[in-house]
Parts: structure tokens; sequence; C-alpha cells
């Protein structure tokens, strides 16, 4: 009895060894790789990244803010580059400056549902029209409100969200950026684009693993996300 006692006791402390040396995996090279991940760079406001992938393209690191930490306007932050993009049509009031943003943050609450325009912007495409790409969102905004007297882009423009009042509705570049993450911030619901995709009809930004789908503008049930570049 006391010898299967002490090959138990044996076994035990075998195992307890086997268990303690995991702490590192060995990859295909033969170099050993700590599981320990490492720290995301400092920030202002820093918060736990996100759960969701991101791509190196939209989330460049060893910036003041990372993609999945708090934005000083209390969003999450979704797009961080080290070549800075620019922002058109006269925006000036970016914590940033003309011209020298390199990040974007998106509110964490979606705005209830509601139509991407009411008013003549609802059948006519807007002019001179909205762009797809990075830094066009804020500017597709501001167009759409001039041809809305309510909607998507006039609600993000009355946000005064985290103490600023520069957020908008994304293009659908910048959306694509957010969708990466869209799915672990809201739980996978969709929202408006500022793109239009036609006259009567713009597009729903949905969450990673899905492409935008074309909704009627005045459909009131697509929901907003508060989008600001800084």
């Amino acid at each position: 009895m006391r010898t299967r006692l002490k090959l138990l006791t044996v076994g035990v402390v075998l195992v307890t060894a086997a268990v303690a040396g995991c702490s590192s995996t060995e990859a295909s090279s033969g170099a050993v790789q700590n599981d320990t991940p490492a720290s995301s760079a400092a920030s202002p406001a820093a918060s736990p990244p996100l759960l969701g992938g991101t791509y190196n393209s939209v989330c460049n690191t060893g910036l003041a803010y990372s993609c999945g930490q708090m934005g000083p306007g209390g969003g999450m932050v979704f797009y961080a580059v080290s070549r800075a993009f620019s922002l058109g049509n006269g925006y000036t009031t970016a914590t940033c400056g003309t011209n020298n943003c390199h990040y974007m943050e998106a509110q964490l609450a979606l705005l209830p549902g509601m139509a991407w325009c009411v008013g003549k912007g609802a059948t006519t495409s807007v002019s001179p029209g909205t762009g797809a790409a990075i830094g066009t969102g804020y500017s597709n905004t501001q167009t759409m409100s001039g041809y809305c007297s309510s909607g998507a882009a006039n609600t993000a423009i009355a946000s005064t969200s985290g103490g600023y009042t520069d957020w908008f509705v994304p293009s659908a570049d910048e959306g694509d950026a957010l969708a990466w993450q869209w799915e672990h911030i809201t739980g996978g619901a969709g929202c408006w684009n500022s793109s239009q995709a036609g006259a009567k009809q713009a597009y729903e930004m949905r969450h990673f693993g899905g492409s935008p789908i074309k909704v009627n503008k005045t459909s009131n049930n697509v929901s907003v996300c508060l989008v600001r570049a800084f």
C-alpha cells in the first residue's frame, strides 16, 4: 500500500512539472514563443483591447492610441495609422487639426433606427455626391444634411457625445475598417453608411464577414453609429 502511494505521489509531481513547462510553445522554426501577450501602446485613455480581429493596414502599432482602446470622445478606436489622412469640407474642429488625423473612434452605443434621409435627399442623389474613401465620411455627412431635414446625418451632426460636436456617419471604406471589430462593439447590428448607393438607396454596413447591403433611404429600422476622427 505504501509502495503504491509513493508511485502516485511521484506521478503527481511529474504531471505538475509538465503543466508548469507549458507556459511557452515552440514554433515550427524551433524558436520558443512566450504566450504572454505584448503590452499595448500607451494611451491617455487606455482600455482593454477588443476581442475582434484587426488588420494591419488600418491598425498600426506603436502609436499613442491603438485599435481597441478608448478614444478622447469616449468611443472605441478602430482606425489607427502612422500616415495621416485628411478630411474635406472645412473639417477644422478636429482635435488633430486640419489634414492631420491619424485615428478614428466609434461610440459603443448605436443610435436608434431611423431613415438615412427625410427630405429631398431621400429620392434624389445628394450633390456633389458622396465618397467612399477614408476621410470622406465627414464630408458625406455634411452634404447629406443639406439635402435632409432629418435622418442619419442630421442626428450625427447634432450629437455632442463625449463633449465633441464633430461626429459623422462613416463612409464605405471607413465602415469597412470598423466592420472588422463591429461585431464586438455592437453584437453584430448593422448601421447606416454615408456613401449612397443611388438616388433612393444607401448602404447598411454589416459586421466582418458580411458585405454591405443596399437599403431604401427611407427605411426607419437602420441604426446610426457615431464616428469621429482625431
